[in-house]
């Protein structure tokens, strides 16, 4: 296992690709999201947090006093499921809606968007747990309408069309 890990790391820096954690998720964000998610409630390991882009990463650093961990967060409980709820194509990359559904019985809507560009997490945001009685959905507002990213998207999204 090892082995490989060793040639496919020669591959990269031999080719000079560069890759991240989150290029691979450009098309199903759950793994990683759920990897961020743990990591927020647990603060850590460091290795989730490498596939943020540095303005995110130095957001969430300021927000959790440098522990990555949210109180809000840890409170959800353990993700027993993560459901893609919607996903915008914006300019730089993929904005994708996330609904976790946690041990707690509540739930909760991630927004993560991802770079082509960077190959990393440009975006993440959430909105607090609900009961699985009344699921809050993403209010319609926040997301942009397909077709109309540069109209509406691109004012609420702005790091997602630069």
């Amino acid at each position: 296992m090892k082995i490989a890990t060793v040639i496919a790391g020669m591959a990269v820096c031999l080719l000079g690709v560069s890759w991240s954690p989150a290029q691979a998720q450009f098309s199903d964000p759950r793994g990683y999201l759920g990897t961020l998610i743990q990591a927020f409630q647990n603060c850590g390991p460091s290795t989730a947090y490498q596939g943020l882009s540095p303005q995110v990463y130095q957001y969430i650093a300021m927000q959790t006093g440098g522990s990555g961990c949210y109180q809000a967060v840890q409170m959800l409980g353990q993700v027993n499921k993560l459901t893609v709820e919607n996903q915008i194509m914006m300019p730089v990359g993929p904005l994708y809606s996330v609904r976790a559904e946690h041990a707690s019985g509540t739930q909760s809507i991630w927004q993560i968007g991802f770079s082509r560009i960077s190959g990393q997490v440009e975006y993440i945001n959430f909105q607090p747990a609900q009961t699985s009685q009344g699921p809050k959905q993403p209010d319609p507002k926040t997301l942009p309408k397909p077709g109309r990213e540069t109209l509406d998207g691109c004012v609420i999204y702005k790091v997602m069309c630069e």
